[in-house]
């Protein structure tokens, strides 16, 4: 069903005239505070743009278990977190019920346009969670953060873990969580093998 077309591509770069979407201008020096909610996959996510932020060189402490969508987008308007793992279907759900778009390059558009005063994004992975239906909107995941809190270089490493995660990675890194893993450590050397 995933099928990334040049359009989302353009879009990725800020091609299109969506405002939420603004890539960061500048080079910041503060801590990244990464949130995730309570499910295993979020925070497996969290741990996964956490690691991937340091090795681009930003200042991330661990991982803050935040809770539901309700309470992660309170704190990143706060500025208690600056970034968290989303779904792009249940995202765009949440904050417009009345969208009915489903394509995963579609689901995303539209979910920039309703992206709140201050929160952007970068590219989304083909990875989809866990309950992901086919009759209903792409549940992409990707990453949704504070507005000028990123680097561009580390942007650009969250894009390259966006082009490398899969339905199927997330779902085999799930379950070696399940089985005991740390997430972190999963995580990480899901990194390594991938080479980010």
């Amino acid at each position: 069903r995933f099928r990334r077309t040049t359009a989302a591509l353009m879009l990725s770069c800020c091609a299109v005239a969506v405002t939420s979407c603004a890539v960061d201008d500048g080079p910041t020096t503060q801590q990244v505070i990464v949130g995730s909610g309570t499910a295993v996959q979020s925070e497996l996510v969290a741990d996964i743009y956490a690691s991937a932020l340091r090795r681009a060189g930003a200042d991330v402490p661990a991982v803050v278990k935040v809770g539901d969508r309700t309470s992660t987008l309170a704190a990143l308007d706060a500025g208690r977190v600056t970034l968290v793992p989303e779904t792009t279907g249940a995202l765009l759900t949440y904050l417009n019920p009345t969208a009915e778009d489903t394509e995963p390059d579609d689901v995303f558009v539209a979910v920039n346009k309703a992206l709140p005063e201050g929160l952007s994004v970068s590219d989304y992975s083909m990875a989809e969670i866990e309950g992901a239906s086919d009759d209903g909107p792409a549940q992409n995941i990707f990453p949704l953060f504070r507005k000028g809190s990123l680097t561009d270089d580390q942007v650009k490493k969250l894009n390259i873990v966006a082009g490398e995660l899969t339905t199927a990675d997330l779902t085999d890194l799930t379950g070696k969580v399940r089985a005991g893993g740390a997430s972190i450590e999963v995580a990480r050397g899901w990194l390594d093998e991938r080479e980010i």
